[in-house]
C-alpha cells in the first residue's frame, strides 16, 4: 500500500458530508402474522401488507396498496432480516413499487433508541418516468418509527452528499 492510499484510508471521520431529506412517511397496515417456519437459514414469517397511507413534505401523498408482503427471516444470531415488497399509489394515480430490505434487532447503546429496537431499511423504488422518477435516482434509508401488531410507521429519507 502506498503512503498516499494509507493516508486516505486513515483520514478523519468525514461522515458529516452526508445529508438526508425526508421523502415521505408511510402508515403501513399489516395483517396477521403467517408462520412459514424453520428453514436452513433461520425462522421465516410473513406479514401481509394490507393497506395504509403516506404523506411527504412536498405534498406527495396517497395510499399503500394492499397485497404486499414482508417476509422476514429471524437468523440464528437473533437479528431479523426484513424483506418487504409492496406498492403505493399517489393521489394523482401513479403506482410506485417499493422493495424495502432491512434489519430489526435489539438496540445497542450507539443506536439511540427510545424503544429498545433498531429497525432500519434501505428502500429501492421503481417509479415510472415522469413526476416521481427522482425516486429511481437516489439512495434512501428508512427508519421504522413506531409499530404495533397491525401497523407501523416508516420514515424514508433521501441521502445526499459529496
Amino acid at each position: 500500500m502506498t503512503p498516499d492510499i494509507e493516508k486516505r484510508l486513515t483520514a478523519a471521520d468525514d461522515s458529516n458530508r452526508f445529508e438526508i431529506e425526508l421523502a415521505f412517511r408511510l402508515y403501513v397496515e399489516i395483517g396477521a402474522e403467517e408462520i412459514i417456519g424453520k428453514t436452513h437459514d433461520g425462522f421465516r414469517r410473513n406479514y401481509p401488507i394490507t393497506g395504509g397511507t403516506f404523506i411527504g413534505p412536498d405534498g406527495m401523498r396517497g395510499r399503500v396498496i394492499g397485497s404486499g408482503a414482508d417476509i422476514s427471516l429471524e437468523r440464528h444470531d437473533g437479528v431479523t432480516e426484513l424483506d418487504a415488497v409492496y406498492r403505493i399509489e399517489t393521489d394523482d394515480g401513479v403506482v410506485i413499487v417499493i422493495d424495502n430490505k432491512g434489519i430489526w434487532r435489539k438496540a445497542e447503546a450507539q443506536d439511540h433508541s427510545a424503544d429498545g429496537h433498531y429497525l432500519r431499511t434501505v428502500p429501492r423504488f421503481k417509479a415510472p418516468q415522469g413526476k416521481y422518477e427522482w425516486l429511481n435516482k437516489s439512495v434512501f434509508v428508512g427508519m421504522v418509527d413506531d409499530f404495533s401488531d397491525n401497523a407501523l410507521i416508516v420514515s424514508m429519507y433521501r441521502l445526499f452528499g459529496a
